[in-house]
Order: structure tokens, then sequence, then C-alpha cells
């Protein structure tokens, strides 16, 4: 009998090996092309779009990945929010390339990510300390709350089982806990990041 999950944790782990592939990328100074995003897609998955092993819009939602994985490492060092993290933000949004591709799915259930700069710019304003709880009712691939640093506890809601299974990638520290709220359902149902 198969687990009508394993596919989905599957491509998540292939999202996660295309994502680290580029990390290195943007820690350093390089310009992120379409090419290097297309071969660490087509490394990861086996395979090419054309093979229609992935999609261009999934290799954007892998770079946002790889983002928040490059900004969670750069947060868990500070205290705060600074107009330099902002700066830094604002360069290596410089640096990708232009996202056009837009699905269906995405315009009807609102997926629409903050940009890097603007969410160091909420960070900086909002000044979280460590002992604060922080909530964030719709998570996405989480620039947003990538870049905080480090508090008391963390809560992500995200509805989208392929955002949420990678924002585990990014939060895998016990203080997070991966919130889900089905839409189908009334109740919130809680699940660890990592058990």
């Amino acid at each position: 009998m198969n687990d009508l999950f394993d596919a989905a944790r599957d491509r998540a782990s292939c999202c996660t090996a295309a994502a680290m592939r580029l990390v290195p990328s943007l820690k350093g100074q390089d310009k992120i092309t379409r090419a290097l995003l297309n071969e660490a897609m087509t490394t990861a998955f086996g395979g090419s779009d054309a093979d229609g092993r992935w999609t261009q819009r999934e290799s954007f939602e892998v770079l946002k990945l790889a983002l928040a994985l490059v900004m969670r490492s750069r947060s868990t060092d500070r205290e705060h929010v600074a107009h330099d993290d902002v700066l830094q933000a604002a360069v290596l949004l410089d640096r990708l390339p232009t996202q056009t591709v837009r699905s269906k799915e995405h315009i009807e259930w609102q997926q629409f990510s903050t940009p890097l700069d603007l969410a160091a710019v909420a960070l900086m304003l909002a000044a979280p300390i460590p002992s604060d709880i922080v909530l964030e009712p719709s998570a996405g691939n989480d620039l947003l709350v990538a870049q905080l640093p480090v508090v008391a506890a963390l809560q992500l809601n995200e509805i989208d089982p392929a955002r949420r299974a990678r924002l585990q990638a990014v939060f895998q520290e016990r203080q997070s806990r991966l919130m889900t709220a089905q839409p189908s359902e009334a109740r919130w149902q809680r699940r660890h990041a990592r058990p």
C-alpha cells in the first residue's frame, strides 16, 4: 500500500536539494541566472522542465526556499534587524532573476510573497526581542520571518501542502511549530516542524 503523501515528501526533498545547490551562490556574490536555477532544478529532479520533472513556477518557489535558508542562517546570529540588514536584503534582491510566472492556484490562494527587502523593513520596525512569541498566519515561503532574530517561539501557519513541506527545511528549530488549517476544516491542527 502506498502512502499518498510520499510523493509530496519526495517532491519537497527534491526542492530542498535544488535550494541547497543555490545557497553557495546566494551567500557569495554571484548573480542568480535562469540558467543557474534551471541547472539546480534539473540536477535535483533528475530531468528538465521539458521532461515534465518540474515547472518554471516551481523553480521560483525553490529560489525562495534557498533565500529563506540563507536568511535564516544569517538571522540566528543577531539580536535584531538593523538598517544594514535591509540594505543587504536589497542588494541580494537585485541579484535575482525577475519572476514573471504566476499560476492560477497562486492567484486563487492569494500567494504573493513578501519581497526580501520589505520583509527586513517589517522586522526592523517590529523589533522582536528574544522573549517574544511570533505567529506568522500565512507563512508561504516565509521570507518574512526567515530574517527573524532568535525569539522564544515561532508559530507558522500555511495551508498549501507543498509550501508547508518546504517550510520544514527552513524552520527546524525546536521552538518552531508548523500549524496547519485545512481549508475544509474549521479547527486548527498542530504539527511540529521536527519531532
